[in-house]
């Protein structure tokens, strides 16, 4: 499966609370033939190189996570997959008016893949996408526990 994912990734690894949930779903998603999908250059890609940045500066734990996502994952093509502008085609007309500024990119990424799945926090997005058949949305708070029981 290939997931789309939005900017929870850097929420959760910024919140002492959260950041335990991302490292589940990160270890789940290495022993899975699953990938995560991002854009280049996207907002949650210019989030990790801030991560990349501060994490020089937080606990050993957290630090540790944000190691483990950028070495075993943004730098490991088997893991995730970093497409750019030209491959990615711009977003269905019907989209242009709906989605949020902010959230192209996702749609983007989204449709340049078999699976079309988002995974985010944003209650609004998936508001907003659920009468477009073409891509999932799914909440994080819906899918984590779901994808963390599959074997």
């Amino acid at each position: 499966m290939k997931i789309t994912i939005n900017e929870w990734l850097y929420h959760y690894i910024q919140d002492r609370q959260q950041f335990r949930k991302l490292y589940s779903f990160l270890k789940k998603v290495m022993e899975r033939c699953d990938k995560l999908i991002f854009k280049y250059g996207s907002p949650l890609m210019r989030k990790i190189w801030e991560i990349s940045k501060q994490s020089q500066h937080w606990e050993p734990q957290r630090r540790r996570l944000a190691r483990y996502l950028l070495d075993a994952f943004i730098k490991n093509s088997e893991k995730a997959e970093i497409l750019y502008t030209n491959e990615v085609s711009s977003i269905p007309e019907e989209l242009v008016h709906v989605v949020p500024q902010d959230d192209i990119y996702l749609v983007e990424v989204a449709l340049a893949t078999e699976d079309r799945l988002i995974l985010t926090t944003d209650r609004k997005l998936k508001e907003i996408l659920a009468p477009y058949s073409q891509i999932k949305v799914v909440l994080v708070e819906d899918f984590l526990p779901k994808y963390l029981e599959k074997d």
